[in-house]
């Protein structure tokens, strides 16, 4: 398998740089224990977290142009901006044919123009399709469904890769979707589900994949009560608290749920297809919209994310270099978890039976709420 694995920024040159931009600017001065401080704050960083840095002066590891899919048919959920986009544009350029989902038709249209654009003069013929989905709503998924029957395609790759964050409104409720579900639990898990489901027939034809872009956020509960104290409070989840500390819990249990959604599929296939889970680094993408600062238009906001790029997050386009390794890889590992294009931990309380059997009923109740029958 390729690998997306850049040098991390060393830091002897990350934490004085800081500190003497700091001391030029005037914002920060730093002591010397303050510096020790920041030296072990951003090695803990590099190992525990973003799981691959930008900066000017890392050495950037490209894709491979030894993986072919001439011949695969590949859908991609939410690829009109972001990893998702740069999963698009790759697998295309790689001789698929993808299928990618957008949450309007101007959206979509303008998505399909945008992954050909890109394309060489010689790829510009690369079979390019966009379907309408939005997944909050089961009805919207169902028709996304259809749409791609009506295209009479085999179906070798699903990448469930659109998410969201669903902060609560300033009356201090959590946003639902149609079927009433909380809205990062229901459109960054249930509904993937739901989609993948309904697709599954078509997958084990081919002996497809489903691969899942989740998240490190699913290993920072505090361990298997953690989460099973957060899914008690499904579905209202009245009791977390409805800032950053509350809506942070709720992504990490819909991210959670990707990754146990792939060990169920993997479990339950018997091989018929391979499914997995992936951590695709920390990046600033479209994820982050209506997230305090980050994931607003301001000055202030602009100047940090500007920070975070150079100093911390991966582009998109290095985000999206596991995704299409595992799309692409004759040596996947059905059920596992992958980041930086290689097989990786998952959190113990994954394989708890107790955790996989509330995580089944939690989703099993939730389908239940759009009248649908479990696949």
């Amino acid at each position: 398998m390729p690998s997306s694995e850049r040098i991390a920024v060393p830091t002897f040159i990350a934490v004085p740089l800081v500190g003497m931009i700091g001391y030029v600017t005037g914002v920060w001065v730093p002591s010397s224990n303050q510096l020790v401080a920041a030296s072990a704050t951003w090695l803990l960083f590099q190992r525990f977290v973003a799981s691959g840095f930008s900066f000017p002066f890392s050495k950037r590891i490209g894709f491979s142009s030894h993986l072919p899919a001439a011949g695969k048919v590949v859908i991609i959920t939410g690829a009109n901006t972001g990893i998702g986009l740069e999963t698009a544009v790759e697998l295309a350029k790689q001789g698929a044919s993808v299928i990618v989902t957008c949450r309007d038709q101007a959206k979509a249209t303008a998505t399909v123009a945008a992954i050909k654009s890109r394309l060489s003069p010689d790829g510009r013929n690369a079979v390019v399709h966009a379907l309408v989905m939005e997944l909050g709503s089961f009805d919207s998924i169902r028709r996304c469904v259809e749409a791609f029957h009506e295209l009479k395609l085999p179906l070798h790759i699903l990448i469930n890769n659109a998410g969201a964050v669903f902060p609560a409104t300033k009356k201090g409720e959590w946003r639902r979707t149609s079927e009433g579900l909380e809205s990062t639990i229901g459109c960054n898990w249930v509904g993937p589900v739901l989609f993948t489901n309904l697709l599954l027939e078509k997958l084990i034809q081919s002996n497809g994949r489903v691969i899942n872009v989740g998240s490190y956020a699913c290993q920072r509960f505090k361990g298997r009560s953690n989460v099973l104290e957060v899914m008690s409070q499904y579905p209202d989840f009245a009791k977390l608290p409805k800032g950053l500390i509350g809506t942070f819990n709720l992504y990490m249990l819909s991210k959670l749920g990707n990754l146990l959604h792939a060990k169920s599929l993997a479990s339950q296939s018997a091989g018929r297809i391979t499914a997995v889970a992936l951590h695709p680094g920390w990046v600033l993408s479209d994820i982050w919209r209506g997230v305090p600062l980050i994931g607003q238009d301001s000055v202030l906001g602009s100047i940090v994310k500007f920070l975070l790029y150079w100093f911390v997050a991966k582009s998109n386009r290095e985000g999206a270099m596991t995704t299409v390794a595992c799309a692409l890889s004759p040596t996947l590992v059905s059920g596992g978890y992958y980041t930086d294009s290689r097989l990786c931990t998952e959190p113990a309380y994954a394989n708890d039976p107790e955790v996989q059997t509330q995580a089944a009923s939690l989703v099993e109740r939730s389908l239940a709420a759009g009248n649908t029958r479990v696949a």
